[in-house]
């Protein structure tokens, strides 16, 4: 696989650079209706279809702003950030397909794929590379006037100071919480999540082009089974950092409108695929395709996902995911198995993650203990919660939110 698909560089001083920007963007993500503003003009100024303002973390990037194009965060191997922070200087790709280093990178071969990318680094006062201001197009364009470049530079400059400024505004506030960066155990983490991630990434590239590659039906199941035990150890990953400090803080929900049936379906399909070759069988019902939820649809789907994946790993039989829509009741998400269900009292210990419901020199599968505990927290930040039981004689999980939510 060419290297431009699986890897991405990192500045020489890029614990430095995360340790000087982390203190002035705080713990958690934030929209900003200035820099949306400085966005917008971002937009108009290139004539592209859509631009964002982007923060390059170790693993991943997030948006303090977007136009034109819908989207929370992205792995930092499918940021194109994340190469405009090596320098100073903007990067200008009029036609990313053209370009040897560009051509198979992700955000260029898989969705959006990008093919004009016009960015200028955000630099803060102390010389850190936040992240970009850039614009963006699904077809190729020609290259930005040079006065153009040079009042995009001053629009990231712009975003650089506004961040400076608050930042200070909240340093001078008596409630202002601790730096985050001074706390090497999150920089541990960060960097440990980092390595983990990383060859899960090359397994499952690998592992698309494969599937590409075969014209077996069994073989491209087998290919899935391996790409879908592959985002599964990249949740467990996830839950790990999440409950050892990194998640520590309640999460901002970034929320939209999304359609239930496919927020379910996408939940769903990872255990699908581990389910894979056996005879037990995973359906989805109950969803029309006009209905719709107000949810963060990674915090949600990841909720919905890790109890899916319990039944699938844990329970036994088919396993069924129910969708029930009332107005009285909001959305419920059941899922039902023929296992033998939680043993009583583990739900109300779900906040505490790492224990599990049986002796683990006696239980017969593997797991961290993680998945109600992070279904539950997860749940409870959207308002809803979490219930256990037996219907119908099998053994059931509800996933259930406020009916506000439902719209």
């Amino acid at each position: 696989m060419n290297q431009a698909v699986i890897r991405f560089p990192f500045p020489p001083d890029e614990v430095a650079r995360l340790q000087a920007i982390r203190p002035v963007l705080g713990p958690k993500p934030f929209h900003d209706p200035v820099i949306a503003g400085i966005v917008e003009r971002t937009r108009d100024l290139l004539g592209s279809p859509a631009a964002l303002a982007s923060v390059v973390e170790i693993d991943h990037q997030w948006f303090l702003a977007s136009t034109g194009i819908n989207v929370g965060s992205t792995p930092r191997s499918h940021s194109l950030c994340s190469r405009t922070i090596l320098s100073d200087r903007p990067l200008i790709l009029t036609d990313t397909l053209s370009h040897e280093d560009f051509s198979t990178h992700p955000a260029v071969t898989d969705d959006p794929h990008v093919r004009f990318y016009a960015g200028a680094p955000i630099i803060l006062r102390s010389g850190s590379a936040v992240g970009s201001l850039c614009g963006i197009d699904m077809r190729p364009r020609e290259a930005p006037s040079p006065e153009a470049v040079a009042e995009l530079v001053g629009l990231a400059a712009e975003i650089a100071r506004h961040l400076d400024a608050r930042h200070e505004r909240m340093s001078a506030s008596p409630d202002a919480p601790g730096p985050m960066a001074d706390d090497p155990r999150n920089e541990f983490l960060a960097l440990v999540g980092h390595e983990l991630r990383t060859p899960l990434t090359v397994m499952q590239g690998n592992a698309l082009l494969l599937r590409r590659r075969l014209a077996g039906e069994q073989e491209r199941r087998m290919i899935d089974a391996i790409a879908a035990s592959g985002r599964h150890l990249h949740e467990m990953i996830e839950r790990v950092i999440y409950f050892s400090g990194l998640g520590s803080e309640r999460p901002l929900l970034v929320e939209d409108r999304h359609p239930v049936a496919e927020l379910i379906g996408s939940a769903a399909a990872p255990a699908a695929a581990i389910l894979g070759d056996t005879r037990r069988r995973l359906t989805v019902s109950g969803a029309s395709g006009e209905a719709s939820v107000l949810v963060d649809r990674d915090q949600y789907g990841l909720a919905v996902s890790s109890i899916i994946s319990n039944a699938a790993v844990h329970g036994a039989g088919d396993v069924d995911v129910r969708i029930d829509r009332s107005t009285d009741r909001g959305l419920r998400v059941t899922i039902l198995d023929d296992g033998p269900g939680l043993p009583r009292g583990v739900l109300d210990g779900a906040d505490r993650p790492f224990v599990v419901g049986e002796r683990l020199n006696t239980r017969m599968r593997g797991g961290l203990g993680l998945g109600l505990p992070l279904a539950r927290k997860l749940m409870e930040n959207h308002g809803g919660e979490l219930s256990s039981g037996f219907e119908e004689g099998r053994a059931y999980v509800a996933l259930t939110l406020p009916a506000w939510r439902g719209g």
